[in-house]
């Protein structure tokens, strides 16, 4: 009796630790998958008007299990050399204070959809998609996320957030074509 009353809230404690482990480590995954697949579908809508909601789309549609809150989702130029936003200094990951060549939404819990801010965009026109590799922009997204654990005893409020970069796919120009969206 001793024993087990030793034993059993240890073995219950590693249990719950290895739950909300497992569950933050699923969350984090769904961060990542979600983050690829906004910058893939971005990267094939180079030049598109309204490309940004196609991805915030993409990106809400790979985050429909997730059980952590989303927070924010900032589509950006991204600066091929470091993955971060262009012109952002290389101190602190918060993508969310880029000022130019972005857009970021943030997530409404009443409406369970991204909202975009106002005042910042990258607009299609602004894209370098045409002509060739060398030559074209990059795009990245972001998620973040916010992992609260089941029992709040082990995990409690834990940010989670993965960017994806990836390069615009080339829109090809026909002579005496302009490449306009």
């Amino acid at each position: 009796m001793v024993e087990a009353a030793l034993v059993i809230p240890v073995l219950v404690m590693l249990t719950m630790m290895v739950i909300e482990g497992g569950l933050l480590f699923w969350n984090i995954s769904y961060a990542q998958t979600s983050s690829a697949s906004g910058a893939r579908t971005g990267v094939t809508q180079a030049r598109e008007i309204n490309y940004q909601l196609t991805i915030r789309d993409a990106v809400s549609a790979s985050l429909r299990n997730v059980t952590a809150t989303p927070l924010e989702l900032i589509v950006y130029k991204a600066d091929p050399a470091t993955g971060r936003p262009t012109g952002m200094s290389a101190a602190g990951n918060d993508f969310s204070l880029c000022t130019t060549d972005c857009y970021v939404f943030d997530w409404n819990p009443g409406t369970r959809t991204f909202v975009q801010q106002s005042g910042r965009a990258w607009l299609p026109s602004d894209q370098e998609a045409c002509g060739p590799l060398t030559s074209t922009d990059y795009l990245g997204v972001q998620v973040r996320l916010l992992y609260d654990g089941p029992t709040k005893m082990i995990m409690k409020a834990r940010p989670i957030s993965a960017d994806t970069m990836m390069r615009l796919e080339p829109v090809p120009v026909t002579a005496g074509q302009d490449c306009k969206p």
